[in-house]
């Protein structure tokens, strides 16, 4: 019953984030220069012409109205037509969300398990040359954006020692994994830094708790003390973490599918973007807030695996 009670308030809150969501989606892609009658037709269409193209993509009637109709299509799971690729938008987002899961889904798995090794490594030793290391690191790197990370990298390990291709995705697994190391680290070295300080100082706490000086007096072994006793009660707070900053995650992944000519959500986006494609602008808006909120979602119930104490409600 307590997990009903949860899920229906949250499912109460997804209703007015999902409308600020698209609402703020659809006045600003609007506002946005450009007609994408206009950017169909060229620069030196007739007005004749322009007139017939926007009727048959409904932006003659009132904004207001424009907007009801995406509501109206979107409960019924329709997110309209593409302007440009005169297809229903869902399949569209469907052929390019592997490259983006897979962009995530590894990002997220090696900014795991490099934040929390790290962060171990610093804790263990507080103010040694390691823990000082890792703070002046992590600030440097703090300051970095994601793409000059990538092109950074793009120099090293591409250009001048090549190491790995530049951009392309692969046909294969192997090939799919290969073109993805770039990319995976430029997204990890963004995320890792933001990850490491909260963590290094949750592993200090801990460390000085009087049941790890209990373990301690015990005769435990000090490498089964951390990763059996203070790490587990570390990783909490880093589910939580990991989940809110999603979002930043997801922004980070437009950027670099750009950067590596990744065919993923974040390059559709962009270009979408750019020839005033308001359906699918608007389709993967509303993707990408379903998916922070599913994420967050999942997130309260981990915790809740995690620490048996926290309750839900």
């Amino acid at each position: 019953m307590q997990n009903l009670r949860y899920g229906v308030r949250r499912l109460a809150q997804l209703v007015p984030t999902l409308i600020l969501v698209t609402l703020s989606v659809f006045v600003l892609s609007h506002l946005a220069p450009g007609n994408p009658a206009r950017i169909i037709l060229g620069q030196h269409a007739y007005p004749a012409a322009m007139r017939q193209l926007e009727r048959e993509l409904g932006l003659n009637v009132p904004l207001w109205q424009q907007y009801l109709l995406f509501v109206w299509h979107a409960v019924h799971l329709n997110l309209g037509i593409s302007y440009t690729y005169r297809t229903p938008v869902g399949p569209i987002i469907g052929q390019h969300i592997g490259v983006t899961v897979y962009l995530v889904v590894l990002s997220i798995a090696l900014t795991f398990v490099l934040s929390l090794a790290v962060a171990v490594a610093s804790a263990v030793r507080v103010d040694g040359l390691v823990d000082h290391v890792v703070r002046v690191a992590a600030m440097v790197m703090f300051a970095m954006p994601p793409f000059w990370i990538g092109i950074m990298l793009i120099l090293l390990l591409a250009v001048d020692v090549p190491l790995l291709p530049v951009e392309g995705f692969g046909g294969s697994a192997g090939s799919d994994l290969y073109h993805l190391v770039l990319p995976v680290l430029t997204v990890s070295a963004g995320l890792i830094v933001i990850i490491v300080r909260p963590l290094r100082a949750k592993i200090v706490q801990i460390l000085s708790t009087d049941f790890v000086d209990a373990a301690r007096a015990r005769g435990l072994s000090p490498s089964r003390i951390v990763w059996r006793h203070v790490v587990p009660n570390a990783l909490i707070s880093t589910v939580t973490l990991l989940a809110l900053n999603l979002g930043y995650l997801l922004g980070g992944t437009v950027i670099v599918e750009n950067v590596f000519g990744l065919p993923g959500l974040g390059q559709l986006l962009v270009q979408s973007v750019e020839a005033r494609d308001y359906p699918v602008v608007e389709g993967l808006a509303l993707f990408f807030a379903l998916a922070v909120i599913a994420v967050n979602f999942l997130a309260d119930i981990a915790y809740t695996l995690l620490d048996p104490r926290v309750s839900l409600e």
